[in-house]
């Protein structure tokens, strides 16, 4: 265990350049459910003089039913060409009415949102319904975004980082759709335009969402966008709707990179069932350990050991899941000191909290970072799909200020002690200078000693 010297922080005491304001407020929300069927939000925001429509579809990557990467490719596309319209054509004819159309999905939501400004709501509304009911899947257009995915995945495979990402996804979440980062070149090698149309028509349903109206909104932009979801209600789609089955044991992949001179590691847990009124808590706690330059990963590996050019964490949350990682890329000959200091650091910090000043600034950090989103449209656009999504309380982000101002120290503990218990590891580099590919053995071995406990080791080759 290393002598941690709270006095070598950079001063985080010095106050913020500008006021943060712990009394800011999120708008208030208003929801209801259309005669057609489907739920509606409103915030109401009349200071920015923008409007919003999001349609947010449960499910995500999820939807994708064993073709990994189909949900993706089908909504991404659905806003690039109409049947009546190519694409060069909606470009201008969006522009023409000051709107602007997007979409994409996660691995819990679908999202398509509609952004104008309000003066010709009726034609940006024609628009987006459109679009919506009517998207082109040209085959032109699927063949040339399927290569681009394939071609950028195969570029990703030659970087040592999306490696261990995708590595450790797999070991955490194994079958289930947790899992996937991106979408399988197989499928993208024989998509076609049938595959997206028919993943459209079975998992397309306005009625069985949840829309949100944000900024300037009135209220006949719900009357208007009922008209546009005229019809039955839509039966749900079925989806994977269950939390990822978690590892309980200690468990790692070494990824034999042969040639490679650094060695890239993560490690980290996933957390099921996790109330989201410790999300505050949580973000606190991993903004302290490894969120940006000032955090204690960052301040131990880089500038006092000088073993890489950054050492960072993230919590990444689902619907079902949570997953946190730390992670780094450092040389060969560091690799085993630079674990150790790793996972020094984090036992360190869950043994003791973090100090006062530590606290504080986090909180203040991480108060101003939400007060900021609060001031442009997409930040509060976000901030609601979010609470749509995990099916947060109306009064979530209303009450959040108080529930991150609440965060105690001891709060900071008692999470630290869950985030390395049962540990899960992947490295991927090179192994001693070997080409061949070493043993299950001979890997265990080796990362047993640096990690100080047993562990079950896997070895797998570069995909």
């Amino acid at each position: 265990m290393f002598d941690w010297r709270p006095e070598s922080f950079p001063d985080r005491g010095v106050p913020p350049l500008r006021d943060i304001d712990p009394e800011a407020r999120y708008p208030a929300v208003e929801s209801g459910v259309f005669s057609g069927g489907g739920r509606w939000v409103m915030v109401r925001v009349p200071e920015l003089p923008v409007r919003t429509v999001t349609w947010v579809l449960p499910g995500g990557h999820r939807l994708d039913r064993g073709r990994p990467g189909l949900t993706r490719m089908t909504y991404a596309l659905l806003t690039e060409e109409t049947v009546h319209r190519s694409r060069q054509q909606l470009a201008v004819d969006l522009e023409r009415v000051m709107a602007h159309v997007r979409g994409s999905s996660n691995e819990d939501a679908v999202r398509v949102t509609l952004t104008h400004a309000g003066e010709r709501v009726n034609e940006a509304m024609e628009l987006f319904g459109e679009i919506l009911h009517e998207p082109g899947y040209s085959r032109q257009l699927v063949r040339r975004e399927a290569v681009r995915a394939l071609q950028q995945i195969q570029a990703y495979r030659a970087d040592a980082a999306y490696l261990a990402r995708t590595a450790f996804r797999r070991l955490l979440f194994g079958d289930h759709p947790y899992h996937l980062v991106d979408p399988d070149p197989e499928l993208l090698a024989s998509l076609d335009r049938w595959h997206v149309l028919e993943h459209y028509l079975q998992t397309f349903r306005p009625r069985s969402g949840t829309w949100i109206l944000t900024g300037d909104v009135r209220d006949e932009d719900l009357q208007t966008l009922e008209t546009l979801l005229q019809g039955p209600p839509d039966a749900p789609v079925k989806v994977v709707d269950s939390p990822a089955e978690m590892p309980a044991v200690d468990r790692g992949v070494w990824v034999h990179r042969p040639g490679s001179v650094q060695t890239v590691f993560v490690l980290g847990v996933a957390l099921h069932g996790m109330d989201p009124e410790w999300w505050p808590a949580y973000q606190v706690a991993n903004t302290i350990l490894g969120g940006g330059a000032s955090a204690r990963l960052f301040l131990r590996l880089r500038e006092e050991k000088g073993y890489t050019y950054g050492a960072y964490s993230g919590i990444h949350f689902f619907r079902h899941n949570c997953m946190w990682t730390a992670s780094a890329q450092v040389r060969n000959e560091v690799f085993p000191a630079a674990v150790r200091e790793a996972l020094n650091v984090i036992a360190r910090l869950a043994e003791e909290g973090p100090t006062d000043d530590e606290l504080q600034a986090v909180k203040r950090q991480l108060l101003g970072r939400f007060t900021m989103r609060l001031e442009t449209l997409e930040g509060i656009v976000s901030k609601e799909i979010e609470r749509v999504t995990f099916e947060l309380p109306e009064n979530y982000w209303e009450t959040y200020p108080e529930r991150l101002l609440a965060v105690s120290r001891e709060d900071i503990r008692e999470i630290l002690q869950k985030w390395t218990s049962p540990l899960q590891v992947v490295c991927v580099g090179g192994f001693e200078d070997r080409e061949e590919q070493p043993s299950n053995a001979d890997v265990a071995r080796k990362l047993e000693s640096i990690i100080g406990r047993s562990m079950e080791w896997q070895v797998e080759a570069v995909r």
